[in-house]
């Protein structure tokens, strides 16, 4: 464990990552719970066009938790340039002052939060939000209003946290890729992998490892963010969440075809009624998963730039592999289909000259 965790209150154990008792870092520079500004982490709120009239509570797009290393600044930046007489502080309507409120959980009695080291004429008054969850908006307060073509400060992929990381690589493989293909097996590959039912067996284990890689992409982002049904983006993804694992139970329930055996009575190449339903069911339900799955994955994407100010060639890579997997299952499944009912009319145009002949 790291040297400082002695001299962290209620310290609960190291962070490997950080090296102190803190997962977000030590924001107040290299003292644990020091006096030491330093260079925040990052922003809980920030409004760098502050409005007397115009206050308002912001709630955090994502809510962080407090730990006992952590040192809260405030940070104001004051402009009185329009005034011809002397700005003091206080706490009336003209003075300047600075004041940071938050609501914070559960209630800890006997709570102080003191100003220490105040620190004046510090910066230019430049700063740009950085609030987890949001976008990035170089929006400052001495510089001119921003153009409709704001641009956005660009987060690769290898910036993002770990959990993010991990939920757009198993979104990606599961939903955009694993998944597909395992629908598209027994769509168009059923004759030709019919020996010993191997389209089934290629057909299942895509299947049950694409659903594998979806319950970790699922599990972290239901772990790590709080807010799961803001966005189009988390509902649907979790409504094709549990579509996607009722599919497996739907294949225990499959009824048996009807019995094709030559000694059995009225026996008949057709499945029987259930069979049919079942497979219109479990069928139908998977196409509807693969292309609704795939329209999340671009709002997900969408939802990266706007959220996490994910960069132009992150957003663009992710948009372009995603569209590159769609148009070569579509144009396989499209070859395969046309292949297919080439060779049956052309088995059955036989079958029509065979006749033929027989008859003459």
């Amino acid at each position: 464990c790291c040297s400082q965790c002695e001299i962290c209150d209620g310290c609960q154990g190291c962070y490997a990552q950080t090296d102190t008792c803190n997962p977000n870092g030590n924001p107040a520079g290299n003292q644990i719970g020091g006096d030491s500004l330093g260079e925040p982490a990052f922003d809980l709120g920030c409004d760098t066009r502050y409005d007397f009239d115009l206050q308002e509570t912001r709630p955090l797009a994502e809510p962080q938790v407090i730990y006992p290393s952590d040192i809260l600044t405030t940070h104001c930046v004051y402009d009185s340039t329009s005034r011809t007489s002397v700005t003091v502080g206080g706490d009336a309507t003209d003075d300047e002052m600075c004041i940071a409120f938050f609501l914070y959980y559960p209630v800890q009695p006997n709570a102080k939060c003191m100003t220490t080291n105040v620190q004046n004429d510090v910066g230019d008054g430049q700063h740009i939000c950085q609030i987890k969850g949001q976008a990035t908006v170089n929006d400052t307060l001495c510089t001119a209003p921003p153009p409709d073509n704001l641009l956005l400060a660009s987060v690769s992929f290898g910036s993002l946290d770990g959990w993010l990381q991990i939920h757009i690589v198993c979104m990606i493989l599961s939903m955009g890729l694993l998944i597909p293909i395992g629908v598209l097996v027994p769509m168009v590959f059923r004759d030709s992998l019919a020996s010993n039912d191997a389209w089934f067996r290629y057909h299942r284990i895509l299947q049950s490892l694409g659903v594998l890689i979806l319950v970790i992409g699922a599990a972290v982002a239901l772990a790590n963010v709080s807010i799961h049904f803001m966005q189009v983006h988390h509902k649907l993804g979790v409504a094709m969440f549990v579509l996607v694992l009722l599919q497996p139970l739907n294949a225990l329930v499959r009824p048996h075809k009807a019995d094709e055996s030559p000694d059995a009575e009225n026996s008949s190449s057709k499945p029987s009624t259930k069979r049919t339903i079942w497979e219109v069911v479990h069928k139908g339900l998977g196409r509807i998963i693969v292309i609704a799955s795939w329209a999340n994955i671009f709002l997900g994407v969408k939802l990266l730039k706007e959220w996490y100010s994910a960069s132009g060639g992150l957003t663009k890579g992710l948009i372009g592999f995603q569209s590159l997997v769609i148009v070569v299952l579509v144009l396989v499944a499209a070859y395969k289909i046309f292949q297919t009912k080439k060779k049956s009319t052309t088995t059955a145009r036989m079958e029509a000259d065979k006749s033929s002949g027989e008859a003459a």
